[in-house]
């Protein structure tokens, strides 16, 4: 005969699965994660009764993995998403340069290690240190949009 689930036992799993999606989709610190697990681990113990229950070893193995991967990987996470893009025309935008040639109101900046067109309001003779205000792609290349910095 295989023992039903106890109704504390299934509140109490059911709450540490929350804290620890709640850890997943918001960075708080680890208080959640670290919570959940301790809650995943009551939970464990409490969920079955009689001969089938879990062994209190088994739930602090399972709930001890289980909180090492959040420690370990929501910074990780939390990490990426305040990452800058890395790619991409939109990584041009306030990124420092030269200008090669002089900008009456076109001519050549050199960004981030490459040669680009540019465009800009004001004369902007060859030499001067320029700052990239946005980026138009046109037919097939790129336009930078800058403006001189002294």
């Amino acid at each position: 005969m295989i023992d039903a689930p106890t109704w504390y036992g299934l509140t109490i799993l059911v709450l540490a699965i929350f804290l620890l999606l709640v850890e997943l989709k918001y960075y708080t610190h680890l208080v959640s994660g670290i919570v959940g697990a301790i809650l995943f681990v009551i939970a464990a113990v409490v969920l079955l009764q009689g001969p089938l229950r879990f062994t209190p070893v088994v739930a602090i193995s399972v709930a001890a993995a289980l909180g090492i991967i959040t420690i370990c990987l929501v910074p990780l996470g939390m990490r990426v998403r305040k990452a800058k893009l890395l790619t991409g025309p939109a990584t041009l935008v306030g990124e420092i340069g030269v200008s090669r040639t002089e900008l009456s109101p076109e001519g050549t900046v050199f960004v981030h290690g490459e040669y680009w067109r540019a465009h800009s309001d004001q004369k902007i003779a060859a030499g001067h240190r320029v700052a990239v205000e946005r980026v138009q792609e046109g037919q097939g290349d790129l336009m930078l949009f800058v403006k001189e910095i002294q």
